[in-house]
């Protein structure tokens, strides 16, 4: 999806806003739909991550939480975070000359303190936390990298970020696979508990260790070269 969203604004660069926009209404076009059509409770006071276990065998369960379609924006606000900064980086595009940029950099710090204070668990309270760290990401384009940056953005810490991630992706099916295997009426107590937190994040990294080495890198080697055909870095000469 990344790909095609990438692909479609290189191609359409004058439409790209059109393009973002319709991405995210869709992100919450879709998750409501299913809220809406299963007539669930649009706020659920558990995370989902926490829920689905207790719910896994439950049809709704399914259309929410295993289709990658019912979280489409947690992948295309990276994209779109992706582009405003090679725009800025490389385009010098201004952030202060639009107003939605300035509006939410202006109230998101107060609204951020305010939900917080009033309210831990509405839904608001838990998308406040990922635009604030969002503006701030943006705040950080056009500043020259401190030390923290600079350590943050070294090739080990890149490449363990990475390998986390893909980590984070397999551990939900690693303890899947645990819970099958479990008895329904097993009692868990905490000797058993903390052995399997161990259990799963070992598995998971060496599970992702395996996909980041034999999966991903083979495959950005791969398709670099189609990318750089399809989506052509245009370098502009500097002037003296």
């Amino acid at each position: 999806m990344a790909m095609g969203v990438l692909v479609l604004v290189h191609r359409r660069p004058k439409s790209v806003g059109v393009v973002f926009l319709v991405g995210v209404l869709v992100s919450f076009t879709v998750p409501g739909y299913i809220t809406h059509q299963h007539k669930l409770h649009p706020v659920l006071p558990g995370k989902l991550s926490e829920a689905k276990f207790l719910t896994m065998y439950e049809p709704w369960i399914r259309r929410i939480y295993l289709p990658s379609y019912a979280n489409t924006g947690c992948y295309l606000y990276g994209v779109i975070a992706g582009y405003l900064y090679h725009r800025t980086k490389n385009y010098k595009m201004q952030l202060e000359r639009f107003w939605l940029y300035r509006m939410i950099n202006a109230y998101v710090t107060p609204v951020l303190v305010a939900v917080t204070v009033s309210s831990f668990l509405c839904a608001l309270y838990r998308n406040i936390i990922g635009i604030f760290v969002a503006v701030c990401f943006l705040r950080s384009i056009d500043k020259s990298p401190g030390t923290l940056r600079s350590i943050l953005s070294s090739k080990l810490l890149t490449t363990l970020g990475k390998l986390t991630y893909s980590a984070y992706v397999l551990h939900d099916v690693v303890m899947r696979f645990l819970l099958l295997r479990e008895n329904f009426n097993s009692v868990i107590n905490v000797q058993k508990f903390i052995a399997w937190v161990y259990i799963v994040t070992g598995v998971a990294f060496a599970g992702g260790l395996v996909v980041f080495l034999a999966i991903e890198q083979p495959m950005i080697q791969l398709i670099k070269p189609y990318i750089s055909r399809v989506c052509p870095v245009r370098v502009k000469a500097k002037q003296k």
